[in-house]
């Protein structure tokens, strides 16, 4: 009686043991805590000194998707988008805040770095990031290039412009964040 009480006893003990089980990730999670891995759309708020946004990234089979990575600021009156590029590896996720293609006087780029929580099963995390915003003017030089040919002669070419942003600022951020959905599309 006794070894048949003990037999089940360990059979029970070792179905329901897994890999994972013992605190580390689960299998073909690509290290992620959450159990279903890094897939899914992520979307944070950050907060700052006059400064409010929403930061989004997808994440489909442990990569950033090509769509639906985006980031709006409200800061001082304006508004500021763009894109954003994203990695999570483990409990890491770090993000990348882009300029929307053009310098412009209104202009924002900036960056995050996060902590998964281990325990949360939305996939929560939180963070600091810096953001650098410009909301003054562009000031664009224009100088000829001057090339220095083998033989020795010198060829004045087009313009060379340099496009300047003034009143720069450095914004210090806070995200706090959650996996919205756990696909990636």
């Amino acid at each position: 009686m006794k070894f048949l009480a003990s037999s089940l006893a360990l059979f029970a003990v070792l179905s329901s043991a897994h890999a994972g089980g013992f605190g580390g990730p689960p299998p073909f999670t690509n290290g992620s805590p959450l159990t279903s891995g890094t897939d899914g759309s992520y979307q944070a708020s950050a907060r700052g000194n006059n400064t409010s946004g929403i930061i989004r990234f997808r994440m489909s089979g442990g990569n950033q998707t090509f769509t639906g990575n985006d980031y709006i600021f409200f800061s001082e009156g304006l508004v500021f988008t763009g894109s954003t590029q994203a990695s999570i590896m483990k409990n890491n996720i770090s993000g990348i805040l882009g300029t929307s293609g053009t310098v412009t006087a209104h202009t924002v780029r900036g960056f995050f770095n996060a902590k998964l929580d281990q325990n949360s099963a939305f996939g929560s995390f939180s963070g600091k990031g810096e953001l650098i915003a410009s909301n003054g003017t562009v000031t664009t030089t224009t100088s000829p290039l001057v090339v220095i040919n083998p033989n020795g002669t010198t060829t004045t070419t087009g313009p060379i412009i340099t496009t300047e942003l003034n009143d720069v600022r450095k914004i210090n951020i806070k995200v706090n964040g959650v996996r919205t959905t756990t696909t990636g599309s």
